[in-house]
């Protein structure tokens, strides 16, 4: 028996089969395979539940997505509320879905009609995959259909699915990366000096301004000379000397 050439059937089992079902993050060619209505576990509110099977890129083809649309609220579960179902983004959703399909303009009031309408109808959905961090489905990679176009709008192409440890989806993590950088370069930025304008100093010029608002001073006669000092103690002197009153003769 030939020997094939390539891996086998036991090196594909045990290194090449990915134990998930999920695909990795990218866009795909999708076939509404089911699609029904159906409420969630805990709050019971009323949705559509929608199984896809991807048909491209190759390599993926044949997996299968689910896509859960909720209409109802905590107020009102059953969506009965017209403002309930317009304030929905399952509703919106449904109706992207039911657009890139070509039926909305069939759609009507009965769920289980618009259920049947998309069912085996082609779109192409942008999916992610990330790891669970709680819940029932911690630690296992999930696929979420975040968005659908009409076929042929995009070229289907796949990523690579998040490797163990908890890592994030790609984009995710693109995301986390640049915030993380952001922060970083704000700490390196020294902080901006706040530029304090000095005040002029005043003081000189209310110095100069008072010196100015002053009176001038009267100018004092100029001082005597001590000679003339001496000539007025003695013209002083003489004018004691005529004052006194004359003494009498001696007879």
């Amino acid at each position: 028996m030939a020997k094939k050439k390539g891996p086998g059937f036991g090196d594909v089992l045990r290194d090449e089969v990915n134990e998930s079902s999920a695909v990795p993050e990218g866009g795909y060619d999708l076939e509404v395979v089911e699609m029904e209505v159906a409420t969630t576990r805990e709050a019971g509110k009323k949705m559509l539940h929608a199984q896809l099977q991807v048909k491209a890129p190759k390599e993926w083809a044949g997996s299968r997505l689910d896509d859960y649309m909720v209409f109802g609220s905590d107020d009102d579960p059953d969506a009965e509320d017209i403002r309930t179902l317009k304030r929905s983004r399952g509703v919106k959703k449904f109706r992207n879905l039911a657009r890139c399909a070509g039926v909305l303009d069939d759609v009507g009031d009965d769920d289980e009609e618009n259920c049947e309408l998309l069912q085996g109808k082609d779109v192409y959905g942008v999916v992610t995959a990330s790891i669970e961090e709680e819940g029932d489905f911690k630690g296992e990679i999930r696929n979420r259909v975040v968005r659908y176009y009409e076929v042929g709008e995009k070229e289907p192409e796949a990523g690579e699915l998040p490797g163990p440890g908890g890592k994030k989806s790609v984009k995710a993590s693109l995301k986390k990366k640049k915030v993380v950088e952001e922060e970083e370069e704000e700490e390196e930025a020294p902080p901006k000096k706040k530029v304090v304008k000095k005040a002029k100093p005043v003081v000189e010029e209310e110095e100069e301004e008072d010196e100015e608002d002053e009176p001038p001073k009267k100018k004092g006669k100029p001082a005597k000379d001590d000679d003339d000092e001496d000539d007025d103690d003695d013209d002083e002197e003489g004018e004691d000397e005529d004052e006194d009153p004359p003494k009498g003769r001696r007879k």
